[in-house]
């Protein structure tokens, strides 16, 4: 006698359902917010004209993770939809979902592929250490684009027949365990290209430094995490913007650290007081006047009749510019040659 649990049923038991829909729409909802913060933070940098300052490979790249987000929004919006509307509830229907389910792992394996590309070529410095390491990246996001594209055409298989030629979970571990290792690989070669960089010059530079070392170790930390479960988008699309605007946070930490305490360690001019790299106040009363053509030289006027002494105070302004980008990246090699 069969057990009522082995027969198939029109609709699924709430623990089956549960287990495959809840993670999957906690997923999809997810990456709809993360997608509207990504495009909050593009519009503001579009509007300040700060894309216009790259490259063309620069400007290349985030205008088409940005038409690929759009997409990945699209599809993820009728995702929530279908999946909330949808009269179709049984075991193996829940499990494969519609057709168009499959599209999202093409579209998130291809901003995946194009944000790690470009971010790949900027990690590394050395000439040998970046063919070498460009090439290990390049041949990982390869695999993870392939396992992507494996893994769409399973599901698309699975939706139309029930059975796929290449086995589901191989698949999709290609997918994201290759996803995730990129992801490391990429921030620990940028920290290290980072930290190499920190000659300790003055506390703002190598402070500065620090801190840009933090922030890929922590992006790569989010993107390397979530890819273990389901790659987003939204969050390498975060990652690029994160590397394409450390120009103006560094502009912005400079001229910050200006207002309040310059590099030399000067106090603000505005506080009345001299600072410790200003040079000393001269009086020029205390001259004597050589060469004149009546007399070789003569005494000073007498303090009553001499005007009030002029005080001259030489400061030294100092200004440190940084660049985080070696002599191989495009927007350095554009602006070079501009220059020439």
């Amino acid at each position: 006698m069969s057990d009522p649990q082995d027969v198939p049923a029109l609709i699924a038991p709430q623990a089956v359902a549960s287990a495959i829909l809840a993670p999957y729409i906690a997923g999809l909802l997810t990456q709809v917010l993360l997608i509207g913060a990504f495009l909050v933070m593009f519009g503001r940098y579009a509007v300040a004209g700060e894309i216009q300052k790259h490259g063309f490979a620069g400007r290349l790249a985030i205008w088409t993770v940005f038409a690929l987000v759009l997409c990945c929004l699209g599809v993820s919006y009728e995702e929530i939809i279908d999946t909330g509307i949808s009269q179709k509830r049984s075991s193996d229907e829940i499990f494969q979902g519609p057709p168009q389910s499959n599209v999202l792992p093409v579209l998130s394996g291809l901003t995946a592929a194009v944000c790690q590309f470009f971010l790949a070529g900027r990690a590394a410095s050395k000439r040998l250490h970046r063919v070498a390491f460009f090439a290990t990246v390049s041949a990982l996001t390869t695999l993870a684009f392939v396992g992507s594209l494996l893994f769409s055409a399973t599901g698309f298989q699975l939706t139309a027949t029930g059975e796929s030629v290449f086995n589901y979970k191989a698949a999709q571990a290609i997918w994201l365990w290759a996803s995730a290792a990129v992801d490391l690989l990429i921030s620990i070669a940028l920290s290290h290209t980072l930290h190499s960089r920190i000659a300790h010059f003055n506390e703002v530079t190598d402070s500065l430094l620090k801190r840009l070392i933090v922030t890929s170790l922590q992006t790569a930390a989010y993107t390397s995490v979530i890819s273990i479960i389901g790659p987003l988008p939204a969050l390498h699309a975060i990652s690029l913007y994160t590397t394409l605007s450390t120009r103006r946070s560094i502009s912005d930490t400079l001229s910050g650290s200006g207002q309040h305490q310059s590099i030399t360690g000067a106090r603000s001019h505005n506080d009345g007081n001299l600072t410790p790299g200003a040079g000393p106040a001269f009086r020029l009363s205390t001259f004597k006047r050589t060469g004149d053509a009546t007399s070789s030289s003569y005494a000073l006027r007498s303090k009553r009749d001499s005007p009030p002494p002029l005080q001259v105070n030489v400061q030294r302004e100092q200004t440190v510019s940084f660049d985080v980008r070696s002599e191989y990246d495009e927007e350095y090699s554009v602006e070079k040659a501009e220059r020439l």
